[in-house]
């Protein structure tokens, strides 16, 4: 663990998750940039962004094909503070095994030094009769409305609410679906997340905690 100076000239800890130089998504780029992910901030190639400031944030890993042959991956990260965008794509082969790790432990290391706040100030926003919308997703002390193209589905916290996740790999790249059961317990997909959507990795969480404090009230 490396040591740093912090704020006055005081010795902080800060642990480095990822260090390296990786492939860019883009293909007018062939050099290699560097990824430096700490448990304060995230840096990729000239831009960074302090992990406090982060409002939103989403990722996902996409397939890139060539002539219907695999060729590699794409692993984004999206993230947004008030006023910037911070984006951060790799590209690996598909025999590459340092691309994909180094994605894995980022997106770890987001989750756990981001998503706690994000998911208190959600919850208290709800708590204080507020609404947070998550994409397409609303969600209110009242219960859940998701918009559609057509029409929206609303669900009230007393009925039943499942989250079913997809089979695609591990939470790097899913979209998790969401249904309810009708009076005969029958299922109804009523919307769905992807771990894309700006903090749609919230919405599993915020659907058990938010059942379990208003179905009730």
């Amino acid at each position: 663990m490396p040591i740093f100076m912090g704020p006055g000239g005081a010795y902080s800890s800060r642990y480095i998750y990822v260090d390296g130089k990786f492939s860019s998504d883009s293909v007018a780029s062939v050099r290699l940039k560097r990824l430096l992910v700490s448990s304060e901030h995230i840096s990729w190639h000239d831009k960074s962004m302090e992990f406090d400031r982060v409002s939103t944030f989403g990722f996902f890993v996409l397939p890139v094909s060539a002539a219907n042959q695999l060729m590699g991956y794409m692993y984004s990260v999206n993230l947004y503070s008030d006023d910037e965008h911070l984006h951060v794509g790799l590209f690996g082969m598909k025999k590459d095994k340092e691309t994909p790790v180094a994605f894995q432990i980022t997106v770890t290391a987001l989750r756990r030094h981001i998503e706690p706040r994000l998911f208190k100030q959600a919850l208290t926003r709800i708590d204080q009769g507020g609404q947070v919308k998550i994409g397409n997703i609303t969600f209110s002390r009242d219960g859940l409305r998701i918009k559609g193209l057509f029409h929206s589905n609303f669900a009230a916290w007393s009925s039943t609410i499942e989250i079913h996740p997809s089979s695609l790999r591990a939470s790097f790249a899913s979209t998790q679906k969401i249904h309810t059961r009708d009076t005969r317990n029958r299922r109804h997909k009523i919307g769905e997340v992807g771990s894309a959507t700006p903090n749609g990795v919230l919405v599993s969480a915020l659907i058990d905690i938010c059942t379990s404090r208003y179905s009730t009230a």
